[in-house]
C-alpha cells in the first residue's frame, strides 16, 4: 500500500533499516481497523469471535497504541484550554481541524460532551458540526493527552433493513466510492458466511449426493443475520500519507444495520510513536 511504501522509502533516506520501517508500516495499517468499527456492544456472541479474528495484530512490533503515554493520559487543565497555532492545523472531516485543541473546536461553534471510550481518553461526543452529514447519528472526537484532535469516528443512522441487508450494502458502496476518491489506496475485506449445501458428484462411477460448504456472497438472502452473528464481515480501509480511514458494515442486536467511518491522523500517530521510540 501507499503508506507502507512511503514509510519504507522515508526510512531508506533517513538511515532507518527497512525491517524497522516494515514494522512501522504494519503498525499503522493495523490501527485503521478498531473495536468500534468491527462490532457494537449489542452484537451476538458469535460476532465477538469474528471480531477477535479481525483484531489479530502483527507480532513483530511490540508497541500497542493503548500504551502510548502521550495518548492515554488525560491532559491537565492548562492543555485543555490551549489555542493552537493555525499553521499546525489541517482540514479534517465534518469541517473540523486535525491537531486542533478542545478550545479550538469549541471556537468553531461545536458542542462537546465528554464521553468514555475504551483506550481513547479525552474523547467527546460532538454536535453542531460545521459540516454535518445527515447519514450519521453520532460523531466522537478524540484529542489524547496532548489535546490534539487525531481521531474522528462517525456512527451511521440505524436502518430498518431487509434480510439481504440491501440498504446498508448500498450505503456502504456509496461511501466506499467517496472515500476511495478522497483518500485513495482502497482495500476491501469480505469474509463470507459458509453454508452447507447438497450437491450431486460422481464418485467411483456413481452419482452421489454430498454436503459441501459454499461461500455466501454479499447480499445473499440471509446476509443481515450473517453480519449480525459475525459469520460474515465487510469492511474497507483507505489511506494517504496523512490520514487513514476505515469503513465498516455493522448490525446490532435489534437487526438494525448501519455503517461506521473511523478516521485517524497518521502524521500525529507517527509523531507519538517516534516520541515513544526515542524514549526507549
Amino acid at each position: 500500500m501507499f503508506l507502507r511504501a512511503f514509510l519504507i522509502f522515508s526510512a531508506a533516506i533517513s538511515g532507518i533499516s527497512p525491517a524497522l520501517a516494515q514494522e512501522e508500516a504494519n503498525f499503522f495499517e493495523d490501527i485503521l481497523i478498531t473495536e468500534e468499527v468491527k462490532t457494537d456492544d449489542k452484537a451476538a456472541a458469535a460476532a465477538q469471535d469474528a471480531k477477535r479474528l479481525l483484531q489479530q495484530k502483527p507480532q513483530s512490533l511490540k508497541i500497542d497504541l493503548s500504551e502510548l503515554p502521550t495518548l492515554n493520559e488525560r491532559p491537565n487543565d492548562t492543555k485543555a484550554e490551549k489555542l493552537s497555532d493555525p499553521a499546525d492545523l489541517s482540514a479534517a472531516p465534518f469541517g473540523l481541524l486535525w491537531g486542533a485543541s478542545v478550545a479550538d473546536i469549541k471556537n468553531l461553534g461545536v458542542t462537546l460532551q465528554p464521553t468514555e471510550l475504551k483506550d481513547y481518553v479525552n474523547s467527546y461526543k460532538a454536535s453542531n458540526l460545521p459540516k454535518p452529514l445527515k447519514a450519521f447519528r453520532e460523531v466522537i472526537l478524540t484529542f489524547g493527552a496532548d489535546n490534539e484532535l487525531w481521531r474522528i469516528i462517525a456512527y451511521g443512522n440505524f436502518l430498518q433493513d431487509t434480510s439481504d441487508a440491501a440498504q446498508v450494502t448500498r450505503l456502504y458502496k456509496d461511501y466506499y466510492q467517496l472515500l476511495a476518491q478522497k483518500y485513495g489506496n482502497a482495500q476491501e475485506f469480505f469474509t463470507p458466511a459458509q453454508k452447507m449445501v447438497e450437491k450431486q458428484v460422481k464418485q467411483q462411477g456413481r452419482m452421489e449426493t454430498v454436503s459441501v460448504a459454499e461461500a455466501q456472497p454479499i447480499g445473499n438472502p440471509e446476509f443481515l443475520s450473517q453480519l449480525q452473528s459475525g459469520e460474515a464481515t465487510l469492511y474497507a480501509i483507505f489511506e494517504n500519507p496523512s490520514v487513514g480511514a476505515s469503513l465498516a458494515v455493522n448490525v446490532d442486536g435489534d437487526n438494525q444495520s448501519y455503517i461506521i467511518i473511523d478516521y485517524k491522523n497518521l502524521n500525529i500517530l507517527k509523531q507519538r510513536q517516534q516520541q515513544t521510540l526515542d524514549a526507549l
